[in-house]
């Protein structure tokens, strides 16, 4: 059968209706000597020393330096653990991802980094929902579709706490039976990647799940923005190209292997490759809605 692009692609941001409007979250403040000692608020930050920072194996200035983040970089912080942590002499360390992804320390002081400031989508009881985006979701590079193992794989959602739930995979995508199979997903205006079959998200196992090779399976829809106290791990974002990165770890949606190409492969978070190549071979983490 003929199979057609959906006029609303990856390509594109979701529109969001003009009675939105954006909200800051509280913002970590320093206390008298320019130490932060609360961040949970604050997911992102930059280096504002003019010099650079150096990231460094363990809090302290005497631990090996593993990375120097220059003037202007903005730094992740690490999500799952405690991220701040004290040296020896009782001063703030903030707990941040090095560029392979490996965690490393950086001074938690105002000389040094800076929040960055992030607004959050919050809908005003009146306003009228975006248009959502519906169909096959198929990698662009095996031509196989976002699945979730089993017949159809709607039973055993991942519970709270972390419990994983019916794997998701790549597979031949069935075009000529959508009303019985778990290709098709919506994706809505908040982010939420929807299985039309089950009605549950698409979640990164864990609570949260942020680290490279975090596995990705069906779960209950957490739509309140929060799961066990911590920021959902269910939502994406659109980047150019088809990239679908999620709004927590800043990781995208990726195939196993190198590349991932082949019917079952297992479904994950990795790294973002938005050069577009990975191992010297093209990327398989860009994706493409298609119609029924």
């Amino acid at each position: 059968m003929l199979k057609k692009l959906l006029g609303i692609s990856l390509f594109s941001t979701i529109a969001i209706s003009s009675s939105i409007v954006l909200a800051a979250p509280s913002i970590p403040r320093p206390d008298k000597n320019g130490d932060y000692t609360y961040v949970r608020e604050a997911d992102r930050w930059r280096v504002v020393d003019s010099e650079g920072l150096n990231c460094r194996s363990r809090p302290g200035t005497r631990f090996v330096v593993l990375e120097v983040k220059r003037p202007g970089a903005v730094l992740r912080r690490t999500i799952g653990s405690p991220s701040i942590r004290n040296d020896g002499r009782g001063l703030p360390w903030l707990l941040v991802e090095a560029r392979d992804g490996s965690p490393c320390f950086v001074r938690a002081n105002r000389r040094f980094i800076e929040p960055i400031v992030e607004r959050v989508e919050r809908s005003q009881s009146s306003s009228r929902p975006s248009q959502s985006t519906e169909g096959f979701l198929r990698n662009k590079l095996s031509g196989r579709c976002l699945d979730i193992a089993g017949r159809p794989g709607d039973a055993g959602p991942a519970r709270l706490g972390g419990n994983a739930g019916s794997n998701a995979q790549i597979w031949d995508c069935s075009y000529d039976n959508p009303q019985q199979d778990d290709h098709v997903w919506v994706l809505n205006s908040r982010g939420y990647l929807i299985e039309k079959n089950s009605g549950h998200c698409l979640d990164v196992v864990g609570a949260p799940g942020t680290h490279n090779g975090a596995n990705i399976a069906l779960g209950l829809c957490e739509f309140s923005g929060y799961a066990g106290g911590a920021r959902t791990d269910q939502r994406w974002e659109l980047l150019r190209g088809g990239y679908l990165r999620n709004m927590v770890s800043g990781r995208c949606i990726d195939v196993a292997g190198s590349p991932g190409v082949n019917n079952g492969t297992n479904v994950q978070l990795t790294r973002c490759e938005l050069s577009g190549e990975s191992g010297g071979g093209r990327s398989d983490q860009r994706w493409e809605f298609v119609s029924r």
